[in-house]
């Protein structure tokens, strides 16, 4: 856990059964290739304080473990900048926690701090607690601070849970009986001064004498010592979590590409699965990024892999068409195989970050 701002404690737990603890997730590379041009570095702010922090899951199991991060990003550096991470897939102990397509983002720059995190499929303590897809994000900006949670296909032992139109109001709790407490949509801010702080994760499920697991953990948090900062550091990134509608099913994706402040090159992670063919489409290198054919669009392409097997290129196009992103942005994406796919999301979210002067 990171020891610069407030978070709850695991629950010490006696554990019934989860007693290997092991993460077999695959990392998504980190590549780079040949580049557009990368836009020029902002020198390092002087009047503002960035943070902010992403995981996919945190777990602890029995009463002595350490707790374990998976598809962690780390702290932002007070700078600013961008930091992501991806897996493919993640499975803790026995059954204690499976997710898929796990994504993590947070960066800043230019008067703001944003993070955020999705996963698809997601398990927890054998399907006690079933998911979809989720995703946080939380964004802290001079003057304000606003988090949200979006969830989809939810179920509690077996038994389907309605989703609100508008989501799950922050901190609601559901008693799962003979296990514990589900904290959904679990949000906590801080404001001392010119400092703000919000933190939100998509699940909490505390088991006492079990195991407590956190999914999707988004914290961000910035200083602007009462002044507005100026522009940078420079970066361009664009990420993306959620689904498509495809012929017979959904296609679920998770991405984050461009180029992070300093870099002279794009880099990245994309994952797609293809849920009614089975498809799963990997990228190894980002080759090309640049502008889509609307401002809030970015174009991008690089090698990929399909089903475990090298040799292919992809190309796509993505777009930030505002808030909420189901029913408004936009994904057009081709694989040199013939595989396509694209439309309006159906669900989840992409977001432009352009911290550039």
């Amino acid at each position: 856990m990171q020891p610069s701002h407030p978070r709850r404690t695991f629950s010490a737990a006696l554990l019934l059964g989860f007693t290997a603890l092991t993460a077999a997730p695959v990392l998504v590379a980190a590549p780079r290739g040949a580049a557009e041009p990368a836009p020029a570095v902002a020198s390092a702010l002087t009047n503002a304080k960035y943070s902010g922090r992403a995981f996919a899951a945190g777990v602890q199991l029995g009463p002595v473990g350490a707790p374990v991060f998976l598809c962690d990003t780390g702290e932002l550096p007070t700078r600013g900048g961008c930091l992501s991470a991806a897996l493919i897939e993640a499975n803790v102990g026995v059954g204690a926690l499976t997710c898929k397509t796990l994504m993590a983002q947070t960066d800043g720059g230019s008067g703001w701090s944003r993070s955020s995190a999705a996963a698809e499929t997601i398990g927890m303590l054998n399907g006690v607690v079933r998911v979809g897809f989720a995703r946080v994000e939380s964004q802290v900006k001079c003057g304000t601070f606003d988090c949200r949670t979006e969830l989809a296909d939810l179920t509690i032992l077996n038994q389907p849970i309605p989703i609100p139109p508008n989501g799950f109001p922050p901190n609601t709790q559901i008693p799962v009986p003979g296990v514990g407490t589900l904290v959904i949509n679990e949000q906590k801010f801080l404001e001392v001064g010119s400092y703000k702080e919000v933190h939100v994760a998509a699940l909490h499920l505390v088991a006492p004498l079990v195991a407590d697991i956190q999914v999707l953990s988004a914290k961000s948090d910035l200083d602007c010592f009462g002044s507005t900062p100026p522009p940078g550091p420079c970066f361009d990134v664009l990420t993306g979590g959620g689904w498509l509608s495809v012929p017979g099913g959904k296609a679920n994706f998770g991405f984050t590409v461009g180029f992070k402040a300093d870099a002279g090159a794009p880099d990245g992670q994309f994952n797609l699965v293809d849920h009614a063919n089975g498809l799963h489409i990997q990228a190894l290198t980002i080759t090309s990024y640049g502008q889509g054919g609307t401002p809030g669009a970015r174009r991008f392409a690089g090698t990929c892999k399909v089903n475990g097997n090298a040799g292919f290129t992809f190309r796509c196009e993505a777009a930030d068409n505002g808030e909420p992103g189901g029913g408004v942005d936009t994904m057009r994406f081709l694989v040199s195989n013939g595989y396509k796919a694209g439309g309006t999301l159906a669900g989840g979210n992409i977001q432009l970050h352009d911290a550039c002067p």
